[in-house]
């Protein structure tokens, strides 16, 4: 599985780069997957897609050197599990507020004894090997988890330190609204929780996930990220709609001269 390399590469401490699929259509998220980033993060949670477009998502991405993640509808062991039998290399986890979600989230990926996982990975075998799938899932499928409430950062060092998590993504809008300081970037409270969850994420050899382009434009949320939290390297920007959008503007402003 290609997320061997991946898993290699974050443990190793090196910097990965993402991006989002946001778009329902396949060959937008096979083109999208052809760019050169070490992983996407297929939106199931904030995106108009059901389970049958998912499949076909993940199959137009399947054979590209990126990565599949699937930020997944809800914390749920049904949701994963849906997510992972139609192909997904991986999850990433929204709503977790404690230890006990975070390891809800970690028992949904894997399959028993470490976890609860139901048996059918029939879809990303393609009906073929399914007991050698089976026999490298555990090691191999990568989970994140989303840090977007306070009550997490509250917990944040229990959960970095828990067995089976991959890295730990913050979500900055919905983290500054539960915090009651909406896109304040560079407030002290907000600097200083980031600087916390690296520091988590950095004491357990986890990375630190962070859409920069959030942080008023790519650029800004790049040299944010190198003035207040360097050690982060779990780098997402963009989705495949916004990069739409950005080249069609591009294109007609450069008819008009």
């Amino acid at each position: 599985m290609k997320t061997s390399e991946l898993k290699k590469r974050l443990h190793a401490g090196e910097a990965v780069y993402g991006t989002w699929c946001v778009s329902t259509d396949p060959l937008v998220a096979g083109t999208l997957a052809r760019a050169g980033y070490d992983w996407m993060s297929v939106d199931m949670e904030h995106s108009p897609r059901n389970d049958e477009s998912l499949r076909y998502i993940l199959w137009m991405v399947r054979d590209t050197p990126t990565v599949a993640m699937v930020r997944v509808k809800d914390n749920r062991p049904d949701a994963i599990k849906q997510a992972l039998d139609h192909g997904a290399n991986g999850v990433v986890v929204p709503l977790i507020e404690s230890v006990a979600d975070a390891q809800r989230a970690v028992a949904g990926v894997k399959y028993p004894p470490e976890g609860v996982r139901g048996y059918g990975p029939f879809m990303p075998s393609f009906g073929w090997n399914d007991l050698e799938y089976h026999s490298t899932a555990n090691e191999e499928t990568v989970v994140y988890v989303q840090v977007e409430h306070y009550r997490a950062v509250d917990v944040i060092e229990e959960i970095a330190a828990l067995p089976g998590i991959d890295g730990l993504f913050i979500g900055p809008n919905d983290l500054t609204l539960s915090m009651d300081i909406f896109r304040a970037w560079d407030s002290e409270e907000f600097i200083s929780t980031i600087q916390r969850i690296v520091k988590a994420g950095d004491a357990n050899g986890i990375p630190v996930g962070f859409p920069v382009d959030v942080l008023n434009g790519a650029a800004n949320g790049i040299d944010w990220v190198k003035e207040y939290a360097p050690t982060m390297r779990l780098l997402a920007i963009g989705a495949d709609l916004s990069f739409v959008a950005s080249g069609a503007e591009a294109a007609l402003n450069q008819l008009r001269g």
